[in-house]
Formats: C-alpha cells, structure tokens, sequence
C-alpha cells in the first residue's frame, strides 16, 4: 500500500526508521481522503412493499372470465366495458411509513403509469386458429394510447384512493397494467413497490340496448 512505498522510498536514502512527526502526517493525510464509495455502499438496504389494490368501480359487472373465452389468460374474474364509453378503476393502498421516511425530498403526490395491452378476441371461432394469427398480425392497430400518469395526493397516514378512467374503442379482452409511483417536490418521479403485480383484464363488448 502506500505505506510501503513510503518505506522503499526512505530505505534508498539509507534511513530505514520513518520518523513520528513524517508518519503523523501521512496518516493525518489518508484519513482526510474521500472513500472510493458512499458510505453504506456494500450494506443490504430493504425496501418496504405498499399493500395496494387495483379493482372495478361498483358499475362494472364482474363475470368469471372462463364464460368466454377460455384461451385468455386471466387472474379468475374481468371487469366488463362498452367500446367507446369511459370506465371506471381505482386504485387504493397505504404507503408504508418506512418508505415515506426514507424518502431523500418529502412527497405526497402519487402517481400511475398505466399500459393497456390487447389480449384477444371475445369468442372462440371455428377457424380459431386463422383467426388467432390474424390478430396477431394486427395487434398494434389495437393499442390503447398510455397517454399521462394519473395522480393523486397522499393522505398523511400514507393511505390514498385513486380513480383512474379508460375509453377502449374496440372489442376484445385488454390486460390493464398498472405501475405505481410518487412525485416529490422537486417534481421527480419514483417507483414504489407493491406487493403483487397490480393489473386487470377487461372485458369489451358493445351492448344492443345500452341506455335503455
């Protein structure tokens, strides 16, 4: 290390014993020297998982998924939507308050980034297998603009209720996905970890006699 260079260095002049005062000031000097790393750097930090819920607003009709089309992947249960006509979902939890007080800058505004994807048609056809690979083909032409997070202010305890609004125009099953984070005062946006995956699959289908 450096203080054997320091010790070959004073053995080529002939004086093998390094004076107090000289190795007082080398070691005054190593310790004033910035660490390679933050401390802390190598010490395991856990981060706390938010209990939160992603479910239908009241209006939406809950149908087992497995009455359509049972090729979808679903988590048991979809919400049912009309194309075109805005639905309701909410999102509700607490934010642990470790989180909230390991956070560097305060926040209380929460935030959801949210991805709609297309999952498949409504009913199973006879030529499924044509169909299937034709919507593969076109499945871009059924994305969902993601748009803006939505957002909302956190409550001092860390609890929050968040209502988040979707139009699809066009039928089929679509997995909503959501991801949740905050935005501090210096409008910086972080991810918050939830204890499982928050997403939905969503039904679409026009209705004949909606309004009636």
């Amino acid at each position: 290390g450096v203080l054997d260079k320091v010790r070959k260095e004073k053995s080529k002049d002939g004086n093998n014993i390094l004076q107090a005062p000289a190795l007082l000031n080398l070691l005054d000097t190593l310790l004033r020297c910035p660490l390679p790393f933050p401390p802390g750097f190598f010490r395991v930090k856990s981060i706390p998982y938010s209990c939160v819920n992603l479910s239908a607003d009241t209006g939406l009709l809950m149908k087992k998924q497995n009455e359509y089309n049972a090729s979808i992947d679903a988590r048991g249960e979809c919400a049912d939507a009309i194309p075109g006509i805005p639905f309701k979902l909410i999102l509700s939890g607490t934010i642990p308050e470790e989180f909230i007080q390991s956070a560097d800058v305060c926040f209380n505004q929460i935030i959801a980034q949210k991805t709609i994807r297309y999952q498949g048609q409504l009913y199973e056809d006879d030529d499924a297998e044509e169909t299937h690979s034709e919507s593969d083909n076109n499945q871009f032409s059924f994305a969902v603009p993601n748009g803006d997070p939505f957002s909302t202010t956190m409550q001092p305890c860390g609890q929050f209720i968040m209502p988040m609004f979707f139009t699809i125009l066009r039928e089929g099953f679509y997995k909503v996905e959501v991801k949740l984070g905050c935005r501090d005062a210096r409008c910086t946006e972080w991810s918050i970890p939830t204890i499982s995956p928050l997403e939905m699959t969503v039904r679409v289908e026009a209705v004949d006699d909606y309004g009636e």
